[in-house]
C-alpha cells in the first residue's frame, strides 16, 4: 500500500466516524478531495460497521459530511453571484483601479 492509503486507513481506525465525516466533507466541498468515495466508503464501512447501530452512525456521518461539504461551494457561489451583480460579469480594472468603462469612448 502507498503511504497515503495507509495514512487514510490509520485515520479511519483512529478517529472513526469523525474521519468519515471529514473525508465526506472534503470530497463533496471540492476543497481537497484526498480519496474518491469509492475508496473511503467501503473501506470505512468494513472497518467501522459491526452492528445496525454503527451502520446508522456511519450513514449519518456520511450524510452530514456530504451535505455540509456541499453547502460550502453553494454559499461561495451565492456570494460570487452578489459580486457579479455589484461589479459586473467581467470586472476589468486599468491603472489605479479605474473601471475599463472610463477608457472606452
Amino acid at each position: 500500500m502507498s503511504g497515503l492509503t495507509e495514512t487514510a486507513l490509520s485515520l479511519i481506525q483512529q478517529y472513526g466516524f469523525l474521519a468519515v465525516f471529514v473525508f465526506a466533507f472534503l470530497e463533496s466541498s471540492m476543497l481537497f478531495p484526498l480519496f474518491p468515495s469509492e475508496f473511503v466508503v467501503p473501506t470505512a464501512a468494513g472497518l467501522l460497521v459491526r452492528d445496525p447501530v454503527l451502520f446508522a452512525l456511519f450513514v449519518i456521518a456520511m450524510t452530514v459530511g456530504t451535505v455540509v461539504g456541499s453547502l460550502l461551494p453553494y454559499f461561495v457561489g451565492h456570494e460570487g453571484h452578489d459580486a457579479i451583480d455589484k461589479y459586473g460579469r467581467y470586472p476589468c480594472f486599468a491603472g489605479r483601479n479605474r473601471p475599463c468603462e472610463s477608457l472606452v469612448p
